[in-house]
Parts: C-alpha cells; structure tokens; sequence
C-alpha cells in the first residue's frame, strides 16, 4: 500500500517557487480548495436585428413610386390580391415602415418616416424573440460569468474581468508555461474527490438585477439585446473550480491564507 504523499512532496515545485513570497511568513501547507459557481440556464427575450427580404424592400419602393392601394401594388407586382406573399404587408405594418387606411373593397397604404428611414439605409429593423441562454455565476462575488470555459472571472483582490484560459499569475510565470496552459477545469460538484476542501455553495441565484444583466448578456451576445427575461425561473447546476491554497504563518503564529 502506497504512503500518501505529504502536501510539500505532492506540491514541491509549488513549495519550493512561493516558499519565500512573503517576508516574516513561513510556507506551512499548499492544498487545493474548490471555489463555488452556478452554472444557469435561463430563457430570455430578445431584441434582434434582421434584413428585410427583397420583396419587402421592393413593396416599399412600389408604394413610395405612388402605387398606394393594395390592389394597385399587387397588380404592378403581378401577383394576386389575397396570395400568400401579401403577409409581407402585415409585416411591414408591425414594424412600423407602413401604415394601412381601410377603404371601399380596398386597403390604402402609407410609408412612414420609419420606413423611409430604411430605404435610406439609416434604420435597421429588429424583432423581439425568446432565446436560451446558458452563463456561470460566481457564488463568492455574485458577478456573471461568461459560459464558454469561463472565459471570464471575477478576481477577488481588484474585481477586474481576468482571462481563464490564461493563468492569473501572468507576471511570475514563464512564456512557456504560459503557452502550456490550458484552462482552469469546471467540475460538476457532486463528483469533487472525497475529503476535499472545499466552499459551500450559499448564494443561488434569484430575481437577478435587469441592468447588471443585461450590460453582461450584450457583452456575451454582440448580435442581441437584452428585453426582458420570459420569466425569473433559472434552472441552475453547482460548478466549481479547483484552485492551490497556500498556507503562510508568521513568528506569533498567526496564520494567512492565498490562492
């Protein structure tokens, strides 16, 4: 039977590199600790840009020429009064680029300044959708996280926005081992080792601030925005990440603990 490493053989490398960090504090121990995260999933409504299809640009175009009746549009178009390709008139509608008048056995249409705005390519149309979206959220500092491999965390010391998939000690650490490194490893917390160290998940989320949500969902999705969420059901999962805890204590044995 195998005798268990101690924490300065399993660590040496670590011990021997930050064993002399900190003046007047000695290196005792080196453990991992495993820090809490949720990861949510949520669906959320959506404010989209979208292109105008050909058609609907050209019964735009027909109707600012001065064929303003519905029939006279669709006869200059060549197609039937009732055929399945006027819905686009609805559409127009919705979106503020037309305005319809009913009249005798006929409908009269009016472009807006919306739409005339779009032809002059100064307006952009978007419609409203609901959409899934996935993201982490830090339980210790209650910020969100970006999903892909957490690409985004919180630092605990300056609160600034820091790369994961680059070590966070970018000023001691080697090129070489800087391009070696791959990522920090989100766990599902139910399958963490037994007998670890480890922070318990206390802060789910719940009735999350709107702004601070959406500054961070348009961050994540650059062809989006934020509306509103569908509804404050989240459905979440305890992540965590592992991280090595050094162990330092000074002359009087007070001790202080980094990660």
């Amino acid at each position: 039977m195998s005798k268990e490493l101690t924490p300065k053989q399993k660590f040496h490398s670590e011990f021997q590199k930050f064993k002399d960090n900190h003046i007047d504090f000695e290196l005792k121990n080196i453990f991992e600790i495993f820090l809490p995260f949720w990861f949510c999933r949520q669906n959320v409504v959506v404010e989209r840009e979208i292109e105008l299809d050909r058609f609907s640009k050209i019964i735009l175009q027909t109707i600012q020429s001065g064929f303003n009746k519905h029939s006279e549009v669709c006869r200059f178009l060549g197609v039937e009064t009732n055929a399945f390709v006027t819905m686009q008139f609805h559409f127009l509608i919705k979106n503020n680029l037309l305005n319809e008048t009913p009249i005798s056995n006929d409908t009269e249409y009016e472009i807006t300044f919306d739409g005339l705005s779009f032809l002059d390519r100064k307006k952009k149309v978007t419609a409203v959708e609901t959409v899934e979206f996935e993201y982490f959220y830090n339980d210790l500092t209650l910020e969100f996280l970006d999903k892909q491999r957490f690409d985004f965390l919180i630092n605990d010391l300056t609160k600034d926005f820091v790369d994961t998939s680059k070590p966070l000690d970018t000023k001691n650490i080697s090129e070489g081992k800087r391009k070696k490194f791959s990522g920090y490893q989100v766990m599902e917390t139910h399958r963490l080792p037994a007998n670890r160290v480890e922070i318990p998940h206390k802060n789910k989320p719940y009735n999350l601030n709107k702004v601070d949500f959406a500054n961070f969902f348009n961050k994540q999705q650059s062809d989006k925005s934020f509306y509103d969420f569908e509804s404050n059901s989240i459905e979440t999962h305890k992540r965590s990440i592992c991280f090595l805890a050094f162990e330092y204590e000074d002359k009087t044995g007070i001790k202080s603990l980094r990660h």
